[in-house]
């Protein structure tokens, strides 16, 4: 969704928390500190990029 200015709107909520989520989910399920990381950082620089 773009706003006025033809920015994205982050409908639901802050890219942080958008990120945090599904790194949670994955850091629960693989127990794996540096896969986390990983996935944590591509998720956050995807949504900033692309969302």
């Amino acid at each position: 969704m773009l706003g006025q200015n033809s920015k994205p709107i982050h409908t639901l909520g802050k890219p942080e928390l958008l990120a945090a989520v599904p790194t949670l989910l994955f850091a629960l399920k693989t127990r794996s500190l540096a896969g986390t990381v990983m996935v944590g950082m591509l998720l956050y620089w995807g949504i900033g990029r692309f969302g």
